[in-house]
């Protein structure tokens, strides 16, 4: 359907060269993403919130379990949701391979206002894998880091999620399970594990009853502690 492309000449002839059958001919996904269509959707300024920012700058005070969960709310959420945050990425991502070199996501942060103090600890803290550079995923895990009113229904999702991987019911959470999760970093989303210190506070902290189950309004609990809340969501609890 090429009238679909009328009046985009770029998306067009990017699509048509996406569509060649020979391997050898066809752009790869680093050749497509240089392609003067990206260039210009990039032109826009992108920019995300004060409390996003904020967010930014605090998430390297998030615990294992915490940058887990948001990785994983990350990973669920609709891209529509996320147009700033997109915005931001891509204008930020100066070489166009997909992914974000500590120094351009610092270049970016002191660009909408942090210090370059705040940007280094924040570039540094979300690069969760350890592979040296920040994954989409885990900087809208990031940027969605402060407790709002949407982000409930995500939490609950994501608490369904760990429940069931741990072998239960997907309406609890043992200690054992929970321990043994984020023992194995990988298992989390995460490329390293915490301390076995970190992990048995974390656990105490959750399991509030003490009976050994944790279930979700331990688990919110834990969240909304820990979190600096939105507006937003103040006023949904209301």
């Amino acid at each position: 359907r090429w009238e679909w492309f009328a009046g985009l000449p770029d998306a067009e002839s990017l699509c048509r060269r996406m569509l060649t059958l020979s391997p050898d001919q066809r752009p790869s996904a680093q050749d497509c993403l240089k392609h003067k269509w990206f260039s210009l959707a990039s032109d826009t300024q992108g920019s995300i919130d004060p409390s996003r920012l904020r967010a930014l700058a605090e998430y390297a005070d998030k615990n294992a379990l915490q940058k887990a969960v948001y990785l994983q709310i990350a990973s669920q959420m609709d891209a529509q949701d996320l147009k700033n945050i997109n915005d931001v990425f891509k204008q930020a991502d100066v070489d166009r391979d997909g992914f974000l070199k500590p120094e351009e996501l610092v270049d970016a942060l002191k660009r909408m206002g942090m210090s370059e103090r705040e940007a280094a600890k924040a570039a540094s803290a979300m690069d969760l894998s350890g592979a040296g550079m920040i994954q989409y995923t885990e900087f809208v895990a990031a940027c969605i880091s402060k407790y709002d009113s949407r982000l409930e229904d995500h939490l609950f999702h994501a608490f369904q999620l760990f429940a069931k991987g741990a072998g239960g019911d997907g309406q609890h959470i043992t200690r054992e399970a929970l321990v043994a999760m984020l023992s194995r970093g990988e298992a989390s989303g995460l490329g390293w594990a915490p301390s076995q210190l970190e992990i048995s506070q974390i656990v105490d902290e959750l399991d509030v009853s003490r009976e050994g189950l944790i279930d979700f309004q331990e688990f919110r609990r834990y969240f909304v502690s820990h979190a600096s809340i939105r507006p937003d969501f103040k006023a949904a609890k209301q």
